[in-house]
């Protein structure tokens, strides 16, 4: 695979999430695959253990809701792109979580860099008291995080997998900036000017450099 496609149109979230279940189907019958897509309007994602009655929605508590396979925290799917990639089992991504994880995420971070972004992986972290509702609030030591003119850290990079018969779906956002609908929530604009057009580019360039890893040469160019 040369690069992953990148969708030129956006989809509702049934079809989004549709989508990412076959790529995983896909997967488990031997097959390697990938998506770069948006969202035809603004969604929230809830991760697959979470209980709807348990959330505080606040802004978003009217948006349409869709329940992903992956676990994780709630996203508001609104001013990102989302990836997913698909792998079988044998294939060195499937080996464990935390490989597939960082691999994925110093993929995206040299794809921010690209357009003068630094980002890193977080590193470890202490946490304290329970996880909060939305996933870009939530702490790991494997986010894609940034520093922002304040100098506080922010998660521009959320994902997570779902693993079926040694198959492995990794999927994940790219916050290029603020939804209406989570306000607390700063993407690539607010802490690096990032405009659609760099947003974009970042998206390109991070489609091939997925397509490498899928395949098994990233690093070779």
């Amino acid at each position: 695979m040369s690069a992953v496609p990148v969708e030129a149109g956006p989809h509702t979230g049934e079809e989004n999430m549709a989508a990412d279940a076959a790529l995983l189907d896909a997967a488990v019958a031997g097959a390697v695959g990938g998506r770069w897509y948006r969202w035809a309007e603004p969604t929230v994602s809830l991760g697959h253990f979470q209980k709807e009655a348990d959330l505080e929605w606040g802004a978003a508590g009217d948006l349409p809701r869709v329940r992903r396979l992956s676990g994780g925290g709630a996203i508001v799917h609104d001013q990102e792109w989302t990836y997913a990639l698909a792998v079988p089992k044998g294939h060195a991504l499937a080996a464990s979580p935390e490989r597939f994880y960082e691999a994925v995420h110093r993929e995206l971070i040299a794809a921010l860099a690209s357009v003068g972004v630094a980002a890193r992986l977080r590193g470890d972290r202490t946490l304290r008291g329970p996880e909060p509702t939305l996933c870009f609030l939530r702490s790991d030591p494997r986010d894609v995080v940034v520093t922002d003119p304040d100098g506080v850290e922010r998660k521009v990079v959320g994902s997570a997998q779902r693993r079926r018969k040694g198959a492995a779906l990794q999927h994940g956002s790219l916050l290029i900036t603020t939804s209406p609908f989570a306000p607390d929530v700063p993407g690539l604009r607010e802490t690096h000017g990032v405009t659609d057009a760099r947003a974009e580019h970042v998206v390109r360039d991070a489609a091939s450099r997925f397509g490498r890893l899928l395949a098994g040469t990233a690093g070779t160019d």
